[in-house]
């Protein structure tokens, strides 16, 4: 048997003359919410139901304020980047004896590098950052599916650079990282924002149950690009490319791990799952080759590769939840 919520009230919808429906409201019950004779009220759909405010419902400013003084210089990115992704509108770093040359650099790179995320102003001793993004432009799921390509595109990269130890691929992946790291922090910052803004989602495209399945999404394809910088890193630092036992069995595992990422962003956890134990298997198979060589390089590279293919399978079953509308 279903319970109502305590506050809930309900009523029947009635007919008043051939064109409005009318919704009495219990008076004192209205007087409790603030409503009162001569209130203009909202209603608002939001997935299976409607929500009714006494005022308008805007879009909220949320604001921080980061004191790098009393912060360690190499946090205040973190702060920043953690304050944007939780849904600030408004980022505010000051330090009154005058902010560092190198951290006003690193703040301008990063804040550059997030989506909708300008500096708004700045002086010696303060810079501020606005998001002057309308979410209506752009979608979760549009962004996941880039997130998708991206993620796969830069996995490819950091693998070819292995095998031949080409430094030059391994330097374009790990440049290419930025980007699906980028769409990630905006993911979870439109997911946050929509628990606190009921209109939020709308605006991005989104209900909650989809927009749930987009944020376990990012969250999984986060995981497989920090994977996926620690192969490129390895490709960068190796001095020659990998000989046989190991060069064979890193070919048989890239194959086999391959064959579970590529149907896992496609949302189609069937084939993930009945190809998981064999990538596993292969990817065991290196970090054993890896091993006895004494090769360390090869055996996180293995470590990698074994992360990236339980992050694709998490990714797999978000994105099918999402119905495999978001790649």
């Amino acid at each position: 048997m279903s319970v109502d919520p305590p506050d809930a009230v309900e009523r029947t919808v009635q007919l008043a003359g051939n064109s409005t429906f009318v919704v009495s409201l219990p008076k004192e019950w209205a007087l409790e919410q603030g409503i009162d004779r001569g209130s203009a009220i909202q209603l608002y759909p939001n997935d299976d139901r409607l929500v009714l405010s006494a005022k308008s419902i805007e879009p909220s400013a949320r604001s921080t304020r980061i004191d790098a003084a009393s912060t360690d210089p190499t946090q205040v990115p973190s702060r920043v980047r953690a304050a944007y992704a939780g849904g600030c509108d408004r980022i505010t770093v000051v330090d009154a004896t005058g902010i560092d040359r190198a951290l006003r650099r690193d703040l301008s790179d990063l804040i550059g590098g997030l989506i909708g995320l300008e500096i708004d102003h700045e002086s010696e001793t303060e810079l501020v950052a606005v998001d002057l993004l309308d979410a209506a432009d752009i979608s979760l799921a549009q962004t996941v599916s880039q997130l998708c390509h991206r993620t796969r595109s830069t996995y490819e990269l950091a693998i070819e650079a292995v095998v031949p130890g080409d430094d030059d691929r391994a330097a374009r992946a790990l440049d290419r990282i930025e980007a699906p790291r980028r769409q990630v922090a905006f993911v979870r910052r439109g997911f946050r924002r929509g628990l606190a803004d009921v209109t939020e989602l709308d605006r991005l495209g989104a209900d909650r149950t989809a927009a749930f399945a987009h944020y376990r999404t990012a969250r999984s394809l986060s995981r497989l690009v920090s994977e996926v910088e620690r192969i490129a890193t390895a490709a960068a630092r190796q001095s020659s490319s990998p000989k046989p036992p190991i060069r064979t069995a890193f070919e048989s595992a890239d194959e086999a791990v391959r064959s579970v990422l590529d149907p896992a962003l496609a949302g189609r956890p069937d084939p993930v799952i009945d190809r998981y134990a064999r990538a596993t298997t292969e990817v065991t198979a290196l970090s054993e080759a890896a091993r006895a060589s004494d090769a360390v390089c090869y055996e996180l590279v293995a470590d990698s590769l074994r992360r990236i293919i339980d992050a694709a399978r998490s990714a797999s079953e978000a994105i099918a939840e999402a119905d495999g509308g978001c790649c």
